[in-house]
């Protein structure tokens, strides 16, 4: 009974998808039908690969001991590659990586020698040399456009005992007026503060000037046990 009603509904589909096909192309009303029929007819996908097959090595070479591979990508040789052929041969380097790391995970597991490990170095250079040729377009790119390398910037800053550091600055979620942590990590400059801090820096420069006498004796002492000997004075100190 199951069956006789579930192939009924079937022909009851089809007959209706059939009909909306022939009005669509008879119709002249039903232009705008045609021409999403048109276009969903161009739309193609690659071929679907269930398996894990691809994040393994030929099964040829399984048993050979050594592989023999190319060289790894230089940078002239991809700074004159489209954007287009970059972003392809980024994919495959990605895959041939991740292929060499399941194949080195899985000889490591059967306690075996991986054979040319080399090949994953080869891959990693290949893809550091793509990614610096990527950094030097935008860099030019924006240089061009806005007179900035749109690189982040180091500025500088006081940290929460108020001595001065550097840092890269980045994108965040809430804006530092509402950021309670970094309110806390960074909070305002007093003139309390710029006493302890003026006493660190003479603390600093006494340390620096202990090394440097330290380093000016022991350079007198070697001189007058061994006359002959060439050495440089130590660099003068800076305040």
């Amino acid at each position: 009974m199951a069956a006789h009603w579930t192939s009924r509904c079937c022909r009851v589909l089809f007959s209706l998808n059939s009909h909306v096909l022939n009005s669509a192309f008879t119709n002249p009303a039903s232009r705008f039908c045609r021409l999403n029929l048109m276009r969903c007819s161009t739309f193609h996908t690659s071929v679907k690969r269930p398996g894990l097959d691809e994040f393994f090595e030929d099964k040829k070479l399984w048993t050979e001991s050594e592989i023999t591979c190319g060289r790894p990508w230089k940078l002239d040789e991809l700074r004159i590659k489209s954007n287009e052929d970059l972003h392809k041969l980024w994919y495959v380097l990605l895959k041939e990586r991740n292929m060499l790391m399941t194949m080195e995970h899985e000889y490591k597991r059967a306690c075996e020698l991986f054979p040319s490990p080399e090949r994953l170095d080869k891959v990693d250079e290949s893809m550091k040399n793509l990614l610096s040729v990527v950094d030097e377009r935008n860099e030019a790119y924006n240089l061009l456009e806005t007179g900035k390398t749109g690189k982040p910037e180091i500025v500088e800053d006081r940290n929460i005992l108020g001595l001065k550091v550097k840092r890269q600055t980045r994108e965040h979620f809430i804006p530092p007026f509402m950021n309670k942590m970094h309110k806390a990590l960074h909070p305002p400059y007093t003139k309390i503060r710029g006493k302890y801090i003026h006493l660190y820096a003479e603390k600093l420069r006494k340390d620096r000037h202990r090394a440097h006498a330290k380093e000016k004796r022991r350079i007198a002492e070697l001189r007058k046990r061994f006359p002959h000997i060439d050495i440089e004075d130590p660099p003068k100190e800076g305040w």
